[in-house]
């Protein structure tokens, strides 16, 4: 682990090192000059960071404690699936109207307040709370996705939006990466692991109750973080300044 960390670390310094000297960079490192862009990418990998393992973690809530098949585990997470699919049109529109910072802001806190519910679950909790708290949280994603991504693209000259998009997605990605690295050893190191396996054998309803409680304990544990990383997120999606259209420098 400790190797494979140390690798990582030398070849990210190296591909740095590579992409200042290129004419044609993978990652352009002079993007991050620009406040709207660098501040938009910033919330966009701590908003990726916070909520990459959250239907991940339901759906082992689902198929542990609650001793769902994975057919209905899927069915059951469709909340975070219709809060997207509703915001997602509606923030573009308010985003042309107020403009990004306020909307992708307000979508974070929004997307705060879901993930704090989700924190409040346990084994027993009914569905149709959590399934309300799953909807709170992607709407305020939904939310902010659109105009973080417009600021982002519109930071930039348009023969560079190809660069931007792809580090836009970049930072996406390695957030999604990065959450489920994070939440899964808080899961692991709740139960044994032959107590793991029968959860998901035996069925986690058929578990004792000590065993339910310990394993939401882990899933509600990388809620609390998510909650937690959401904040400099929101602050930096505050900070990231008005929209402009062209590759102005921080001020």
């Amino acid at each position: 682990m400790l190797l494979c960390l140390v690798i990582a670390i030398v070849s990210f310094t190296a591909f740095l090192r590579v992409e200042r000297r290129t004419a044609y960079p993978l990652m352009d490192l002079n993007l991050f000059k620009i406040r709207i862009f660098s501040y938009g990418q910033l919330s966009n990998l701590l908003n990726s960071i916070a909520r990459g393992a959250v239907m991940i973690l339901l759906i082992l809530f689902f198929q542990g404690p609650r001793g769902f098949d994975p057919l209905w585990a899927s069915i059951l997470i469709t909340p975070l699936a219709i809060g997207l699919a509703i915001t997602g049109p509606i923030g573009g529109v308010l985003s042309d109207k107020y403009g990004s910072r306020m909307i992708s802001t307000i979508g974070l806190v929004i997307s705060l307040v879901g993930l704090v519910g989700l924190t409040t679950i346990h084994y027993n909790t009914p569905y149709w709370v959590i399934a309300v708290w799953m909807f709170v949280n992607s709407f305020g994603s939904g939310l902010f996705q659109a105009p973080n991504t417009s600021a982002i693209m519109s930071s930039v000259s348009p023969q560079r939006r190809g660069v931007a998009s792809s580090m836009r997605a970049f930072f996406n990605s390695a957030g999604m990466v990065l959450s489920m690295g994070i939440s899964f050893p808080l899961i692991m190191g709740t139960i044994s692991i032959d107590q793991m396996m029968n959860m998901f054998v035996v069925g986690g309803a058929n578990m004792p109750v000590a065993v339910q409680e310990a394993f939401t304990g882990g899933i509600t544990g990388a809620f609390i973080l998510s909650s937690i990383i959401t904040v400099p997120a929101i602050i930096a999606s505050a900070l990231r300044g008005k929209e402009n259209n062209s590759d102005n420098p921080i001020e």
